[in-house]
């Protein structure tokens, strides 16, 4: 597993999408952000793994490894990827655990409203769509849970 630019990038520009709507940056945010998720993410992984011990196969190593590059990545996206606070919608309600499945009930009812119209995008918004469905028309493009 190794982190790259373009998942760090994809994933930030979900994030905001789902968590932060009202709040919209522009490409530049978002690979700004990505390029730096990806330097702590490359900084931090070798500092997590564990010292090798003696005889130890191959295979432990690399599970070592990836677990390190795992815990790195769960870091970063969390300090990186996420909009702040301030700028997230509530999701949760105040009432606690009890009331969240009326809240899923109420979030996948409002996902089936959401029909994105190309022309109430931007342009980044826009090329964003086309490259994650491969398509050049995404008008009436539905975002689906």
């Amino acid at each position: 597993m190794t982190a790259t630019l373009s998942d760090f990038t994809r994933q930030i520009r979900v994030n905001y999408a789902t968590l932060a709507p009202a709040s919209a940056p522009g490409a530049e945010f978002f690979q700004q952000q990505a390029q730096a998720a990806l330097d702590a993410w490359t900084d931090l992984w070798p500092a997590l793994l564990e010292s090798d011990a003696a005889d130890e196969p191959t295979s432990h190593k690399l599970g070592r490894i990836r677990n390190a590059q795992a815990r790195a990545e769960e870091v970063v996206r969390a300090e990186y990827l996420m909009p702040p606070e301030s700028e997230r919608r509530e999701t949760i309600p105040e009432d606690g655990p009890d009331e969240i499945g009326g809240l899923m009930a109420e979030l996948r009812g409002v996902n089936d409203e959401i029909v994105l119209e190309g022309a109430e995008l931007d342009a980044d918004t826009l090329a964003f769509l086309r490259e994650v469905t491969g398509r050049d028309d995404v008008s009436g493009f539905r975002v689906d849970g």
